[in-house]
């Protein structure tokens, strides 16, 4: 027959069973911790990348709208040129209207360009 294990030696087996499972403890905190380390670096990764597309959003937006920009001052320019080349020809048509010599014409014709002019000298003045 064996002996009971003394006090002391109770105690040094309850001692050496604690340890294990501090040890135990111990690692399960460490996996822990790494765990909570990854968390907060794909957390920073996911706020990081978040901020890039962010940034990336704005420069698209601010190339957007200088196209749109000088797309319009274009179509502007155009307008403009166009507004101006029918005021050219409306001249040139004027000029033409006025140049006209009714001394030799009929009466009816005379009377329709005389009527003409006085409408564009109306328009001048």
């Amino acid at each position: 027959m064996e002996r009971p294990p003394g006090r002391k030696a109770a105690k040094k087996l309850k001692k050496a069973s604690n340890e294990a499972k501090d040890g135990e403890g111990l690692e399960i905190l460490k996996t822990m911790q790494k765990d909570a380390v990854a968390i907060a670096s794909s957390r920073f990764e996911s706020i990081q990348m978040s901020l890039q597309l962010q940034k990336e959003i704005r420069e698209l937006q601010k190339e957007e709208l200088q196209i749109r920009s000088a797309k319009e001052e274009r179509e502007r320019q155009k307008e403009e040129r166009e507004r101006q080349k029918e005021e050219r020809e409306r001249q040139i048509y004027e000029a033409s209207i006025m140049a006209v010599d009714t001394t030799q014409m009929l009466l009816d014709q005379a009377k329709y360009y005389n009527v003409l002019k006085a409408r564009i000298m109306k328009n001048i003045l």
